[in-house]
């Protein structure tokens, strides 16, 4: 062991704690390597030479890794013994030798020499558990580790009696829960679906008996047990967690109560922190649960939230901190407006920012916009469809800033009116086509058959303006339909509009039959595979049929949105500015085909077969 007299920068003895490290290194390798008969006897030596080194210079602060050396020396041991049952019993003996010699050291007042064995006896216990809770599914006699729990339970009560030491109650008060939660896990039946919730109900029982202390006046006795309180909340926290499951989300409501009942009985500012850490960690798990793939982009805000809010807290503590006289504390304190300015207002101005982002974050989730019923349709369609990872404001809210401010507006009185039951029965959801060019851009789709029923082929540049239609539509009057179940696709019945409006027994106004039939290859259609007119098709009494409804407006149609039917209702053009082809804003009302026209039936209409906007 290298001398403690060789060089000291400040109050550290940098070659000392080198040799901390190498020992520390060299039990590893052995460890790593699995060569378990030299760990134990390098293990062994260092430990005692720590000993020896604590025993020459008087200085207690090497019993420290002299007893843990000498205790993990010992747990090795154990181990190999191979009785996994009964580890916890066999640590026993280690547990009672480093508290009788504690025990000596505390009648002789020496404190600083009796601290190191007590932490390192509880640390041993504690290790030897933990690892049984992790091989659990080797265990054949689970009721040992119990056993061996409640003992170590009765042996820190009566050393928190004999020295008169309280905090033998906070190593009490851990067993005990540790004891609970080995007989939840392997109590007949197999483990609760709750046990998550149950154990984390120990911390709650730790809090009202600390509760109850401080009742009877015993402030000195509380304060172990509601420390314990926070050890098994936090982590039965951090397992909830971990888990991330509804069990784990009623455990952190558990939790939370816990710390509401620590604070109603300590009234101590920091409880205040952890139930709103609480609360925020049940947000976060309630995200994780409901909330599916858009949900993670909340976690940043939720973090940096909580970090302000421990910042406002734990002010108290920081500005105690920096008490000395001259200190940035001092320097804070001398005047109003220095400390207005350099704390009150980045803080204040960063929780803002904070809650207007996660705001922003919250109301864009597809969730939120799911969670009004008279959007469950809409919801649902858009989950299943190919737009399923693209959030709502994607696509609803035009491009732009004021755009942006002005749907979150209006979209806060869509929250009122749903609140109010106000809100009307049918949606409208309207999509510019710049938003659709973000991502699909026109020249792109120009020259680009998207196959249909795959022997149709459609062209996007038959949309294109000069072509003819008498207007410029928008991609959503086409890709628009959700009855079927699906978002932003297009149905057979949406080509009608184009191919017979206003045509009705007459041939195609776009394309012909075979535009979409394949002529019947038998003796029936001998003439009709040979000619080259389309009017074969519905002459005879063959097809002449086949198509009902010509997509006519009728004036009173303006009455189902309007009080008085409009002056220029039979102006189409007029007609199709105002509702279709004008540039849309949030506030827009997306108006259907079918609310203005009359249906177009074509023959016997099959399922719903999806057009792709650039391939199958």
């Amino acid at each position: 062991m290298l001398s403690t007299r060789l060089g000291r920068f400040g109050a550290l003895n940098f070659v000392l704690l080198a040799g901390h490290a190498l020992a520390v290194a060299a039990v590893a390798a052995l460890l790593i390597a699995r060569a378990t008969g030299p760990a134990i006897a390098v293990t062994a030596a260092l430990g005692a030479a720590y000993v020896i080194l604590a025993r020459r210079t008087s200085e207690a602060v090497h019993l420290w890794p002299g007893s843990l050396f000498l205790a993990a020396a010992y747990l090795l041991v154990v181990g190999l013994i191979g009785q996994r049952d009964a580890l916890l019993l066999w640590a026993l003996p280690l547990v009672l030798a480093l508290s009788v010699i504690a025990a000596v050291f505390r009648q002789r007042n020496l404190t600083q020499w009796a601290a190191p064995l007590e932490v390192t006896a509880h640390a041993a216990a504690l290790y030897q558990a933990v690892y049984l809770w992790a091989h659990g599914p080797l265990l054949r006699v689970p009721l040992l580790a119990v056993v061996a729990l409640v003992m170590l339970v009765a042996l820190d009560l009566g050393l928190a009696r004999l020295h008169r030491q309280r905090w033998f109650l906070y190593g009490a008060a851990l067993y005990l829960s540790l004891a609970y939660l080995y007989v939840l896990r392997f109590a007949p039946g197999g483990p609760s679906a709750s046990l998550l919730p149950l154990f984390a109900a120990a911390s709650t029982a730790l809090a009202l008996a600390g509760w109850g202390l401080r009742v009877m006046r015993r402030p000195a006795l509380a304060e172990p047990v509601e420390l314990a309180a926070l050890t098994v909340a936090g982590a039965a926290g951090l397992a909830a967690l971990w888990a991330g499951n509804t069990t784990g989300l009623h455990a952190l409501i558990v939790i939370a109560l816990t710390y509401g009942f620590l604070y109603a009985s300590a009234r101590a500012e920091e409880y205040i922190y952890l139930i709103i850490l609480a609360a925020g960690a049940i947000g976060f798990q309630f995200l994780r649960i409901s909330g599916r793939r858009f949900s993670p982009r909340l976690t940043d805000q939720f973090l940096l939230g909580l970090v302000i809010v421990g910042v406002l807290f734990f002010y108290p503590l920081i500005r105690r901190a920096f008490s000395a006289e001259g200190s940035l504390q001092a320097w804070f304190n001398a005047g109003r407006w220095p400390r207005v300015l350099l704390v009150g207002l980045p803080v204040f101005g960063l929780a803002l920012l904070t809650g207007v982002s996660y705001t922003f974050e919250a109301t864009a989730n597809p969730s939120f916009c799911g969670a009004c019923h008279n959007m469950g349709p809409q919801y649902l369609a858009w989950d299943v469809g190919t737009h399923r990872d693209i959030s709502c404001d994607t696509c609803h809210y035009p491009p732009g800033a004021q755009n942006f401010v002005q749907g979150k507006v209006v979209g806060l009185t869509e929250v009122v009116n749903y609140l109010a039951g106000t809100y009307g029965t049918k949606p409208h959801g309207t999509v510019d086509n710049a938003n659709c060019s973000t991502c699909h851009a026109p020249e792109a789709l120009i020259g680009v058959s998207a196959p249909y029923r795959a022997k149709i082929r459609f062209d996007h540049i038959e949309l294109q303006p000069g072509k003819g239609l008498g207007i410029t539509p928008r991609c959503n009057n086409c890709h628009a339909h959700i009855v079927d179940g699906l978002h932003f696709q297009v149905r057979e019945s949406t080509c009608y509009w184009c191919h017979f409006m206003g045509r009705t027994g007459q041939n195609t106004a776009v394309g012909t039959c075979t535009t979409c039939h394949a002529v019947p290859n038998d003796d029936s259609h001998l003439e009709v595979q040979t000619s080259t007119r389309d009017q074969d098709c519905t002459t005879a009494g063959c097809h002449d049929s086949v198509t009902t409804g010509d997509g006519a407006v009728r004036p009173e149609r303006c009455l189902a949105c309007h009080g008085q039917v409009d002056l220029r209702a039979g102006e189409a053009e007029a007609m199709h500015d105002l509702h279709i082809v004008a540039e849309t804003t949030f506030l827009s009302r997306k108006v259907e085909c079918l609310e203005c026209h009359d249906e177009i039936a074509h023959g016997n209409e099959t399922d719903l077969v999806p057009a792709s906007l650039a391939g199958p």
